[in-house]
């Protein structure tokens, strides 16, 4: 069954705006900062932090509760690509491809996505503002194993 879901795309999404974060190499205080931040606290399941390291329009748009749930569903990713679209002083964009492995309705998924992800300097911090991502190619790959079922 594809994977079509706004809400799989959503938390896809999200993670691969981290991992653009982490590779965009800009200064200490840059979005790459927000992004090696947010990755950490995904990492270590703390999803309050990671939560709050996104713009204040992202949060109104996606409650908590659903943040997470979607987080806890992607269990790898890798960047393929990366192409900065702009970057400035209070805006940094890039067109982004990745490469996850998730969980959705109890089957394990191969997926990449391509699009953009903008972050924004708001109150002298970089969030992350906007990500338009889709699907171009999916595989199932079977029933998640037990683990990655509770993740």
């Amino acid at each position: 069954m594809p994977i079509s879901s706004a809400s799989v795309r959503v938390g896809v999404a999200l993670t691969l705006a981290l991992a653009v974060c982490v590779l965009a190499g800009a200064a200490p205080a840059g979005p790459d900062a927000t992004g090696n931040r947010f990755f950490e606290a995904v990492r270590r399941h703390d999803y309050g932090q990671a939560y709050g390291l996104l713009s204040e329009g992202v949060r109104r748009d996606l409650p908590y509760p659903v943040f997470a749930q979607r987080s806890r569903d992607i269990t790898w990713f890798q960047v393929l690509e990366l192409q900065a679209i702009e970057r400035g002083r209070h805006l940094a964009r890039y067109r982004v491809r990745g490469r996850v492995k998730m969980v959705h309705r109890g089957d394990l998924f191969n997926a990449v996505y391509a699009g953009t992800v903008s972050l924004s300097l708001d109150d002298g911090a970089w969030r992350i503002r906007q990500v338009e991502l889709r699907p171009v190619e999916q595989k199932r790959l079977g029933k998640a194993p037990p683990a990655y079922q509770k993740i």
